[in-house]
């Protein structure tokens, strides 16, 4: 598994640096992609990018008789500043997954897909309270990808609220309270995502309904050892209400997971990277199971990586 991260790793420095390029994962921290690039392109516009690539554990009794497929999430940011602190964003994201064996020992080819595009307007500045910092973004997603294009989704709209404190030198606390809103024009839709059998048959049932509203929230606390060099630890708690159907006799459901996890971090001039490990638990019964915390195949390793072209 370790032979197959650090060979990813190898790959996501060579495509970034030497072409321009980088690699859901678990962990899209907000905080990390405020990259606004270099020296001036087209005006005042300048064009980053943010990578994350992940690694999870292989399912119960499952087994790879090759290497394991690598999950990236990329996208490039085109961004203007329109105040001292403030910035507009088109953000164009895609899906990699490398050739290999996935969670399930299924062997699968390489593939990128688009993803949503979306717009972001982003605020450094919201103002103080006490000695907490706050800052805000507002994000519009398009349904440019095939999952948003195969439910039928018009647009999700994400606020994402971002508090800061300095508890002691060098120990830094960061909260962010992020809702979801989904307009959707249809309740349910097949999820393609589940694997066949081999008599062509689902392995359960691929109907779902579609999302209504989000909601995430990451507690995180860092130490700066150096001004580069740094740890930090956290969780993260993340819900969703979905709508029900009459059509397919699908209820409701609110589904809510957990997911906390630790992180090194280093700084080097305009290319930030971080590895991290968290563990995912969902906190509701599933098919038939009760709530288990802390199971090998639901920890995943990933490598955030963000920084700028122009």
């Amino acid at each position: 598994m370790f032979r197959s991260f650090f060979l990813a790793f190898y790959l996501v420095l060579g495509l970034s640096f030497g072409l321009g390029l980088s690699t859901q994962a678990w962990g899209q921290s907000s905080d990390y992609d405020n990259s606004e690039g270099g020296g001036p392109l087209l005006g005042d516009w300048r064009v980053s990018f943010f990578s994350i690539s992940s690694l999870g554990n292989m399912r119960p009794g499952m087994t790879a008789d090759g290497e394991r497929s690598l999950d990236s999430y990329v996208y490039f940011s085109f961004n203007k500043s329109i105040a001292s602190d403030q910035r507009f964003s088109v953000r164009i994201p895609f899906a990699n997954n490398t050739a290999g064996f996935d969670a399930y020992g299924e062997e699968v080819p390489w593939m990128t897909n688009l993803q949503n595009v979306h717009f972001v307007w982003t605020d450094y500045d919201w103002g103080y309270l006490g000695d907490v910092d706050f800052q805000g973004k507002v994000k519009i997603y398009l349904p440019t990808s095939e999952y948003s294009q195969a439910s039928k989704m018009v647009a999700q709209l994400r606020v994402e609220f971002i508090a800061d404190y300095t508890v002691a030198p060098k120990w830094q606390f960061h909260y962010e309270f992020v809702p979801d809103i989904y307009w959707q024009t249809q309740t349910a839709s097949l999820n393609e995502d589940v694997p066949l059998r081999y008599d062509g048959s689902y392995a359960w049932d691929p109907r779902q309904t579609t999302q209504q509203y989000g909601l995430n929230q990451k507690f995180r606390l860092s130490y700066d050892v150096t001004p580069r060099f740094g740890v930090d630890g956290g969780f993260e708690i993340d819900e969703g209400w979905y709508y029900s159907s009459t059509a397919e006799n699908l209820n409701g459901r609110h589904s809510t997971t957990c997911t906390p996890n630790m992180g090194i971090k280093l700084s080097l001039d305009r290319y930030f990277f971080r590895f991290g490990v968290g563990n995912t638990t969902r906190l509701e019964g599933y098919r038939g199971k009760d709530v288990q915390f802390f199971l090998p195949e639901n920890t995943e390793y990933s490598l955030m990586f963000t920084g700028s072209l122009f």
